[in-house]
């Protein structure tokens, strides 16, 4: 999955994006999967540039595209790929690609006899429709999902991007 910054062309908002000192605040929203990363562009662009305010706030990819949208803020963080994020944006957006997301799945050793998954079968986990190994012909032992987002607007598309491989 690719991380993106989403914009619309406004000048504080772009000398912000291009690492240029701005006056003014900025408020960036969107998925909570690049808070961390977020909140220290942040701080350090606020250390160079103490005449900019910047506000964070914490959602999902699609809530933070709305809210661009809206005009309820200026950058919006997404989990998405970009022709995705514009559609759901239904209008044409400045998208600057900023890193990926990794994501891993590591089974416990106990859990013997599998040794791949497909993505359906990851669909079923991550869904909660699987809830033992023995229903993967594997043994019987719970199925534990661990750093599941548990929002709807996260869930969705992470599972939509690794699960029907539209990243």
């Amino acid at each position: 999955m690719a991380g993106l910054l989403l914009s619309r062309a406004i000048s504080p908002i772009g000398a912000f994006v291009h690492g240029d000192c701005a006056l003014g605040s900025i408020t960036v929203g969107g998925s909570s999967a690049f808070n961390a990363t977020a909140t220290t562009a942040a701080q350090d662009y606020q250390a160079s540039c103490p005449i900019a305010a910047i506000s964070l706030q914490e959602d999902s990819s699609g809530k933070g595209i709305n809210d661009l949208v809206d005009g309820k803020i200026q950058i919006a963080n997404a989990e998405l790929p970009i022709a995705q994020a514009r559609q759901l944006a239904k209008t044409d957006l400045n998208a600057t690609s900023i890193g990926i997301i990794p994501f891993v799945v590591i089974v416990h050793t106990a859990v013997v006899g599998i040794d791949s998954l497909t993505s359906t079968q990851l669909q079923k986990i991550y869904s909660g429709s699987v809830t033992n190994w023995k229903q993967l012909n594997g043994p019987d032992l719970p199925v534990k999902a661990v750093g599941v987002p548990r929002h709807p607007l996260v869930r969705v598309p992470r599972l939509n991007n690794l699960c029907w491989g539209l990243a």
